[in-house]
This record gives structure tokens, C-alpha cells and sequence, in this order.
């Protein structure tokens, strides 16, 4: 048959065989699928951005498409220079698929860059049930990171009051810490959960943990605060909780600076130096 002649039929079919090889299977770390896909290693560091809006098995579908897809266009490729009588037909065929491709990645990087506006930002913060929790996740460190996640914090508290992913509350709150204002610290210590990035979170906010414990500030922060330091163990901690201890007007508040107190004089601490405040 001449459909045995060309690359593009035997490379389509080398990329099919790996797909059934990976979907019976027999490569469930994907190993193969990706080594012997340059666009897919390409692709591997942009798997969370397709993780937004597709499962994770829908994913892997696209990945077989690209695959077989990849193959065949160098099946075409190597088909239009052992067939030279073919290649003007073969390269209008490879023409048609870089303008659908071109196409394609367009629309992709304009859909990339409505997702990542701030108008949708606040979209799935204020209603991150109608999204996945990949969305959510990457929605609070992106509005952290860009400079406008303050604005966005009691919807931050929310999400952690209500989620029960350990991946959302770990994002959530490192997205406070990110934020490091007296109010997202707060929201830490009210709903941190035994989070795994709880302590990275408040040591980045050492100055502003000291803030909050400060006799002008309101007594709820001032407890958040002091919930904080027991957290941390700082040395840096102790003259401002001596300061409450002493001069703060609520004796239930006095009590907790002073218990504060003692654990960290007990054994008072460092920060990491990375978050050094001097």
C-alpha cells in the first residue's frame, strides 16, 4: 500500500502506539509519553495553567492529541523531502496546520490573559465554588503577588472558613503572608488550621506581627497578634508583648502577653535570616 511509504504514517502510528502504551497503563508516571514528545517536556511547565479549566484526565487527552499531532506534522515534514513530487502538496498540508496552530495559541494566550485580569481574579474569589480549586489557588497568589490581594481578604478568610482542600487553605495562607498586612495576618491566625505553610508565612511578617502587638492597636488585633508571637518564639517579640503586659487596659489580654512571655523567654529565637527585618 503507499501509505506504507511515508514517515507520516509510521510516526502517527509510533505516537498512537505510545498513547495506548500510557492509557493501558504501562507508563503511569508519564515518563515515556513526555521523553518521547519534544512538545510535551515543552508543555510540562504549563500543566497547572491547563489544570484551571480542564480535569486532570482531560488534560492527559490533550496531551495525546498534541502528541499524535506532533508526530504526524514531522511524518509530513521528513515525507516532503523524500517525496519530492509530493511536497508542494505536503507543505500546503503543513501550511494549514501552522495557521490553525497559530490560531489556536492565540486564542489560548488571550484566554491565559482575561484568567489572569483582576476582574476575574475577583470573580473566583468572591465565588470560588463555581470554579475548580486549582483556580482558586492560583486566583489568591496571583492577586497577592501582583499588589492588590489586600483588597481581597475577607474573601481569603472565607475560603478558608469553608474549604476542606489542605491545597486551598496552604495557598490561601500563603497568600496572606504574601500580603503581610496586621488584617491578613489576623485572618492566618483565626483560620490557619495547622497549615503547612504557616510558619513560612508568619516569619515573612515578623515587623508586622510586632505592629500588632502594640497598646494602640484594637484588642482583637492585638490577641491575633499575640497568638502569633507564641507561633514564632521571636526575641524580637518581648518588649513589645512587656509593653502589653504592663500597659494594656484589658487584664484577659494582659494575661495572654504575659503567658507569651514566658514561653518565648523561655526560649527565644531568631528569625531565618532570609526575613532578617534589619
Amino acid at each position: 500500500m503507499k501509505l506504507f511509504k511515508f514517515f507520516s504514517f509510521w510516526l502517527t502510528l509510533f505516537a498512537l502506539g505510545i498513547c495506548l502504551f500510557n492509557l493501558f497503563g504501562y507508563d503511569d508516571k508519564n515518563l515515556l509519553l513526555f521523553l518521547t514528545s519534544p512538545i510535551l517536556l515543552a508543555l510540562e511547565d504549563y500543566s497547572s495553567f491547563f489544570k484551571r479549566f480542564i480535569s486532570h484526565q482531560m488534560l492527559i487527552w490533550l496531551f495525546y492529541l498534541l502528541n499524535v499531532f506532533f508526530w504526524y506534522c514531522i511524518g509530513l515534514f521528513i515525507d516532503s523531502i523524500v517525496h519530492p513530487s509530493k511536497r508542494k502538496k505536503m507543505l500546503i498540508s503543513l501550511s494549514r496546520i501552522g495557521i490553525v496552530s497559530c490560531v489556536i495559541i492565540l486564542i489560548s494566550v488571550a484566554f491565559y490573559t482575561f484568567q489572569n485580569s483582576e476582574k476575574e481574579i475577583s470573580n473566583i474569589l468572591k465565588h470560588p465554588d463555581k470554579y475548580n480549586e486549582q483556580s482558586v489557588q492560583i486566583a489568591a497568589i496571583k492577586s497577592a503577588e501582583d499588589g492588590y490581594g489586600d483588597k481581597y481578604v475577607d474573601e481569603m478568610a472565607a475560603i478558608l472558613q469553608t474549604t476542606n482542600s489542605r491545597e486551598v487553605s496552604n495557598s490561601t495562607i500563603y497568600a496572606l503572608g504574601i500580603i503581610g498586612t496586621p488584617n491578613s495576618i489576623k485572618v492566618i491566625i483565626e483560620n490557619h488550621k495547622d497549615s503547612d505553610v504557616l510558619i513560612y508565612s508568619l516569619q515573612m511578617n515578623e515587623n508586622t506581627i510586632i505592629s500588632m502587638i502594640n497598646v494602640n492597636q484594637p484588642q482583637n488585633m492585638i490577641n491575633a497578634g499575640i497568638e502569633a508571637t507564641k507561633l514564632l518564639n521571636f526575641s524580637s517579640f518581648i518588649q513589645p508583648l512587656s509593653n502589653i503586659k504592663n500597659n494594656y487596659p484589658n487584664k484577659e489580654t494582659q494575661e495572654k502577653a504575659a503567658k507569651a512571655l514566658q514561653q518565648i523567654s523561655q526560649n527565644p529565637q531568631k528569625n531565618n535570616p532570609k526575613f532578617n527585618i534589619d
